[in-house]
């Protein structure tokens, strides 16, 4: 039999797998963010909120950020229209980046785009990547920072990013 413990925070949620198939000692991690995407431009990259901000930006701050537990890797991003006002939208792309500065200077690099993604756009669009267990991987101690650009007012969206980790 499978066990897993759920661990809530604000804005993300572990779920940390146990003996038996499938399990083993690692966990996922799900960072989750709601916001209002009315940025949008189809060459600049927006930062996603996560932690207290509610607003996407290209500038990068403190509640852009997710700081690696562990060696891991992102496995799935997702984002859906949440139906409160409709996307002009229909293609998005999603980029991993990590800050690979040292001391006070953030040098972000990416390390994964999706490329372009077909949505369709509308009310409750979704735009979906599963990634490989090779495509996003990070150690311990890396900072992520997981940022979209979009052809058009996405509107209120939600946001999710699974990161399994593997202590």
């Amino acid at each position: 039999a499978e066990m897993f413990m759920v661990e809530a925070y604000s804005n993300s949620m572990s779920l940390i797998g146990g003996s038996g198939s499938g399990g083993g000692s690692g966990f996922t991690s799900v960072y989750t963010s709601n916001f209002f995407a009315n940025a949008s431009d189809p060459t600049n990259f927006y930062y996603m909120p996560f932690m207290g901000s509610s607003s996407e930006g290209t500038s990068i701050d403190q509640q852009k950020a997710i700081v690696c537990l562990h060696d891991g890797y992102v496995s799935t991003l997702q984002m859906m229209n949440l139906g409160v006002n409709t996307s002009s939208s229909t293609t998005l792309e999603f980029d991993i980046a990590k800050d690979t500065g040292t001391g006070s200077g953030i040098v972000t690099t990416s390390i994964y785009n999706s490329g372009t993604i077909s949505h369709g756009g509308g009310f409750r669009f979704e735009a979906r990547d599963t990634l490989s267990n090779t495509d996003a991987t990070f150690s311990a101690g890396d900072i992520l920072y997981i940022r979209y650009k979009s052809d058009a007012v996405l509107g209120r969206v939600g946001f999710t990013a699974s990161l399994v980790y593997a202590p």
